[in-house]
């Protein structure tokens, strides 16, 4: 007789599974569901995770002039700390104070000046001659040159090679400055200078000196541009015109100062000059009031700020192949309405 092979399931097992899976999909609905599991913010903690913040600073980059020379430039600044209290110091193996006071004050000195005063420090590497710009005038200098070598026990050795004082010429002392430019032409809203120049020449002690150029124009200042006075100190012409804002119809007195780097005024030769704006174009504008199969209306608005005399003020309508259809005068104020009659409904105006 064959035997029937029969497993017995225990039911107990069968309801801890069925609770177990319960349990899981419970908690996956709540993770799912709640804003907070076990007081951490799940979603904070998600984008915290996986997510990184980091500012990035830009450099402000170059300036160059059309010579392709710097006039501004990006350079890092650091600040030095030096600490002589020992008390800073809690790992004798690790200090953070200056323990050899002597020997960090001559590496120190290799870039910075103690007394404060330094006002311009340059290194050069080459030989020839050595100019210094930028300088106030009417100042005293102390120039100090010196390099630094290494010596036998290569110990860094400071060696002064020339000392000296100088005076900078001041502002009044400096040749007046004699400038050329042309009005060509007026315009309505602008002034315009063309070929504006500096004729001193090319070595004279003024081009050193100059910062500045303003064009006061009936009182309001307008300044050159930075492109624009280097041009002129490199004996270039450039056009200087204002912004496009200036009143119509009106007379204009205008005034060159040049100023230098202390913001003293320079003697200026050729300075004045007196022109004036002309008046602005009347313009006309047309809006459709009515229309039908034979006729249309329009109204016409017409500015004329300055009141411009007008001749011939008249409309020419056309039919879209260019022949003129009709034409009539319009009267000489600053709105009016016309009625075109007659027209041919299969044509297009």
């Amino acid at each position: 007789m064959k035997k029937n092979n029969t497993v017995k399931i225990n039911m107990g097992l069968i309801i801890v599974i069925i609770l177990f899976f319960v349990a899981i999909i419970i908690k996956l609905s709540y993770v799912n569901i709640a804003k907070d599991v076990d007081g951490i913010d799940i979603e904070a903690f998600a984008n915290n995770r996986n997510t990184t913040k980091k500012t990035l600073y830009a450099t402000r980059g170059a300036i160059y002039d059309t010579n392709g020379d710097y006039l501004a430039q990006t350079v890092n600044s650091y600040t030095i700390i030096a600490y002589l209290s020992s008390s800073r110091t809690t790992n004798p193996d690790n200090p953070k104070h200056v323990v050899d006071k002597e020997n960090t004050a001559r590496k120190l000195s290799e870039i910075l000046t103690l007394n404060g005063k330094t006002y311009l420090k340059k290194s050069f590497y080459a030989n020839g001659s050595v100019e210094l710009t930028g300088l106030l005038p009417n100042e005293t200098y102390e120039v100090e040159a010196y390099y630094i070598f290494k010596n036998e026990n290569d110990q860094s050795v400071k060696k002064t090679f020339y000392t000296g004082t100088f005076k900078t010429l001041a502002s009044s002392s400096l040749n007046a400055i004699n400038i050329s430019y042309r009005i060509d032409n007026i315009y309505s809203n602008k002034i315009i200078l063309n070929d504006f120049e500096i004729t001193n020449d090319k070595d004279d002690e003024i081009f050193n000196g100059l910062k500045n150029i303003v064009a006061i124009i009936n009182n309001e200042e307008y300044n050159f541009s930075v492109d624009q006075v280097n041009k002129i100190k490199l004996k270039k012409q450039v056009t200087y015109q204002t912004p496009e804002n200036l009143e119509s119809n009106k007379d204009y007195t205008g005034v060159i100062k040049m100023y230098d780097v202390a913001g003293s005024e320079l003697k200026v030769l050729n300075n004045t000059f007196t022109t004036k704006t002309s008046k602005e174009a009347p313009t006309a504008s047309i809006k459709l009031i009515d229309n039908d199969l034979t006729y249309f209306k329009v109204g016409i608005s017409l500015t004329n700020k300055d009141k411009v005399n007008l001749s011939n003020y008249h409309y020419e309508i056309y039919t879209l192949d260019g022949t003129l259809e009709t034409s009539g005068n319009l009267e000489n104020k600053d709105y009016q309405e016309i009625r075109v009659n007659n027209l041919d409904s299969n044509k297009m105006y």
